[in-house]
C-alpha cells in the first residue's frame, strides 16, 4: 500500500503533488490530523460527541424516536447507536 512507485502514496502524489507526507497510510493522515487538532481547536466537540453517544444509547425509547425524527426531518438515515 505504501509502495514507492505504485503504492497509494505514489499514485495520490501524481494527482496531488502538494500532498504532505507524514508517513503511514494516506487514508489515515486526515484522521490523525483531526485527532490532534480537534481537542486543541474545539475541545467541547470531543466532549459533545462522547456525551451525545451516551445520551442516545442510554436506552430511552423516547430519545431513540426523537433521534430518528430529527434525522428524518433533516434528510439523514438514522442508524443504531453502536
Amino acid at each position: 500500500m505504501i509502495g514507492a512507485e505504485n503504492g497509494v502514496h505514489a499514485l495520490f502524489r501524481k494527482i496531488l503533488p502538494h500532498l504532505p507526507s507524514w508517513g503511514g497510510c494516506v487514508a489515515h493522515d486526515a484522521s490523525n490530523i483531526l485527532k490532534s487538532a480537534v481537542p486543541k481547536l474545539c475541545p467541547n466537540l470531543t466532549k459533545f460527541s462522547g456525551a451525545l453517544r451516551t445520551y442516545l444509547s442510554s436506552g430511552s425509547l423516547h430519545r431513540k424516536r426523537k433521534y430518528e425524527e430529527v434525522c428524518a426531518d433533516n434528510g439523514f438515515v438514522s442508524h443504531a447507536i453502536p
